[in-house]
């Protein structure tokens, strides 16, 4: 067909003006099937500024649309100025804060909006009965005897024209998750799909995949009666795929879920060989599935990130994966019946190939300590770690840890996180006789970069304060230290509140933020004398004993910056706090409330001594020396200020008193009036 005589004229016409380009986008004919390409000039006459398009040849089109609007019979083309809502960056990072019914609603508003809205509508977990219904509508199955629980199926059969608005919409599918959560409803199942439906879909689809840039899914089965939808993640997996998560929650029925559960294994190597992401989590012990798993993950040459359930990590399991060559990451998910099969990790082999994993960072570990140690001594393990965290399912003693992180110095010197945590019961007996002295934890200094250090033992850390200040200042580069604040048993240590301030004389040779520690607070009597405070950033005491709460507020009000907050929030896990024995589980608890309530006041202790320092340099001003016993009696004051609130539980007419005027003159005359009353109150 000849290309349009209007085009060609408008052609000539742009060649004969000076003009800038400016943008190129494409456009059509609606009257003809000719493609032209489209480029915004700026003509300047008149002394004004013209915006015209300039015309060429092309075989490809494009989305954009752009209105234009011709001015009488100058035939010249004007394009109207477009607006913010027109770029469509900017609609969709407007749409990511909406809901999924504002988007489907802005959706219908307009042609332009439609597109961008409807991809935050079905791209992330959509319902299945809505993806289905986008075929044929559902309808309660007529052969059913109870009304409410009466299974949802297709109102007619599939045809080809529904496969068409089908996938419109699916392919805006990016992550799916295949959970039936959606069909519980009041405590009791409702709305569910029957099983033909899925047949129905399988028999008829026109590819293989159904949501075919669908780049991560998710398959949880909560209940037994549901075992049989582990064939369903069939339909959605394909090449592309980048993440599948699986997860069995209350399944006991082992003998029907491990037919299924190997044979999704194998499809998943088939169908989807380029997973970045694995997560496995299963309530099967490991050596029913373990040449399945291994073989699946041999094949994931492109797994980046890898997470299994607690015990799953086993000898075997370590051997398949020790080659990939992209694997950065092996985490783990605990779960309450993992540890059950903690006979499965009891005794660890690393590979016997001295390239092993070369590019793995994170490591996530179950074992016994001995067997972790004999683990890093050998040549195929990992030499690159950045964060370690070894569960200790077993029995352990406190020379056991030392060799145990003397081997981590040595395998792994540039390690940056480290952490030994608590998961089960570790002893049979009462580990009061045993404790973690300097000695034993003394490796750590041997690390040349650790920034994070937490310990969850059932042994008490026992050393003195000075042993603890040379043992922070040895790790140059550590931030974080949690050293076992809440043990399991209740036993004597000779830390006390006198370390922090040694900490805090040394505070420039650390770079210490986060402080948690196991301490005897009962001692305020013979404590070191402040002469800086703690800037940390946080700083927790666990389940500390403590017996004088007002001296302790009064030394803590001295020794704390305003910016350090106190963490009352309990490191333990429910497993590890099930292990406490009845009469220290009351002890305990009695520890963190009080030092709940320490918490609670120490801001206001805090405030009150400020504006006594004010009040101080108010009457210094004024020509009054302070003496010693001047200072002492307000200390004396401060105590019986507090136990006064502490009784009469008025702490906000306190701070409704301490609100004084923004001006310096009038602040200084509110503050003596008011100080003074309070003090004669």
């Amino acid at each position: 067909m000849d290309k349009p005589r209007g085009w060609q004229r408008e052609r000539e016409k742009c060649k004969q003006l000076t003009v800038l380009p400016t943008r190129t986008f494409r456009t059509s004919n609606s009257r003809c099937s000719h493609v032209v390409v489209v480029t915004v000039v700026v003509a300047v006459v008149h002394d004004k500024v013209r915006v015209c398009l300039k015309a060429s040849d092309s075989d490809t089109t494009s989305n954009f649309c752009t209105p234009i609007t011709m001015l009488g019979n100058s035939k010249r083309i004007l394009l109207k100025p477009p607006t913010v809502l027109d770029i469509p960056e900017v609609l969709d990072i407007i749409s990511s804060f909406n809901d999924r019914a504002s988007n489907a609603r802005c959706a219908r508003t307009c042609r332009a909006w439609s597109d961008v809205a409807l991809n935050h509508v079905w791209r992330e977990n959509p319902p299945l009965k809505a993806l289905l219904e986008l075929l044929v509508p559902l309808v309660p199955r007529a052969e059913a005897s109870e009304e409410k629980n009466r299974k949802l199926v297709f109102s007619r059969t599939i045809h080809p024209s529904d496969w068409k608005r089908f996938n419109s919409f699916a392919k805006r599918v990016k992550h799916f998750t295949l959970s039936h959560s959606e069909w519980y409803m009041h405590g009791r199942l409702e709305g569910m799909i029957h099983d033909s439906v899925l047949y129905e879909v399988s028999m008829t689809r026109p590819g293989v995949c159904l949501l075919p840039r669908l780049k991560n899914l998710s398959i949880e089965v909560e209940s037994e009666c549901f075992i049989a939808w582990l064939q369903c993640p069939l339909l959605f997996m394909h090449d592309a795929l980048s993440t599948i998560s699986i997860k069995l929650d209350e399944v006991k029925v082992i003998d029907a879920a491990l037919p299924l559960i190997s044979a999704l294994l194998g499809e998943t190597l088939c169908r989807s060989p380029h997973l970045t992401r694995f997560d496995l989590c299963v309530p099967l012990s490991t050596r029913h599935i373990e040449s399945d798993l291994g073989d699946l993950l041999k094949g994931l040459l492109c797994l980046k990130e890898l997470f299994l359930s607690t015990c799953m990590l086993t000898s075997q399991v370590i051997r398949s994966i020790a080659n990939l060559p992209r694997l950065v990451t092996i985490g783990s998910v605990w779960d309450s019946y993992g540890s059950e099969n903690k006979l499965d990790v009891k005794n660890l082999q690393a590979p016997e190939t001295k390239v092993a994993f070369p590019n793995l960072a994170f490591l996530s570990i179950q074992s016994q300590v001995s067997s972790i140690t004999r683990f890093f001594q050998s040549t195929g393990a990992p030499q690159s770690l950045v964060g370690l965290t070894i569960d200790t399912l077993f029995s352990y003693l406190p020379s056991e840890l030392q060799s145990c992180l003397e081997a981590l110095a040595i395998a792994c010197p540039m390690l940056e996180y480290l952490e030994f945590t608590l998961s089960a019961d570790p002893l049979g007996t009462d580990a009061s006789a045993e404790s973690i002295t300097f000695s034993v934890l003394y490796p750590l200094t041997s690390f040349l970069v650790l920034a994070t250090f937490k310990l969850a033992s059932a042994y008490c850390v026992d050393m003195a304060d000075r042993e603890l200040v040379g043992l922070i200042k040895g790790c140059k580069f550590l931030l974080s230290f949690h050293l076992n604040s809440e043990p399991i048993y209740d036993s004597k240590t000779s830390l006390t509140l006198g370390c922090l301030a040694l900490l805090a004389q040394g505070a420039d040779q650390t770079y210490l933020d986060e402080l948690s520690v196991y301490l005897d607070a009962t001692k305020t009597d013979s404590l070191p004398q402040i002469t800086k405070q703690i800037t940390f950033e946080r700083i927790s005491f666990g389940a500390s004993p403590v017996s004088k709460t007002d001296d302790l507020l009064v030394y803590l009000s001295r020794l704390l910056h305003s910016s350090c907050e106190i963490d009352c929030d309990s490191f333990l896990t429910q497993e590890a706090y099930d292990m406490l024995s009845h009469p220290y589980s009351r002890e305990f608890d009695r520890r963190t409330q009080k030092w709940q309530e320490i918490k609670k006041v120490l801001p206001l202790l805090r405030k009150v001594r400020q504006d006594e320092k004010v009040f101080i340099q108010l009457k210094n001003e004024a020509g009054e020396a302070e003496s010693d016993s001047d200072l002492d009696s307000d200390l004396g004051m401060l105590k019986h200020q507090y136990l006064l609130l502490r009784k009469i539980k008025k702490t906000s007419e306190l701070d409704t008193k301490l609100q004084y005027p923004t001006g310096e003159k009038q602040r200084k005359r509110k503050l003596r009036t008011s100080f003074l009353t309070f003090r004669h109150d």
